[in-house]
């Protein structure tokens, strides 16, 4: 039971990662088009 609730946990914090990793691609996709279009 101990070993699947650390894979759980693991696989959780990687999708956590992948989605803050999303987030911060859209970020630096938006300031750049903010930057080219001043």
């Amino acid at each position: 039971a101990l070993i699947f609730a650390t894979l759980s946990a693991i696989n959780a914090i990687s999708h956590l990662l992948k989605f803050v990793f999303f987030i911060m691609t859209i970020i630096e996709l938006i300031n750049t088009i903010i930057f080219f279009s001043l």
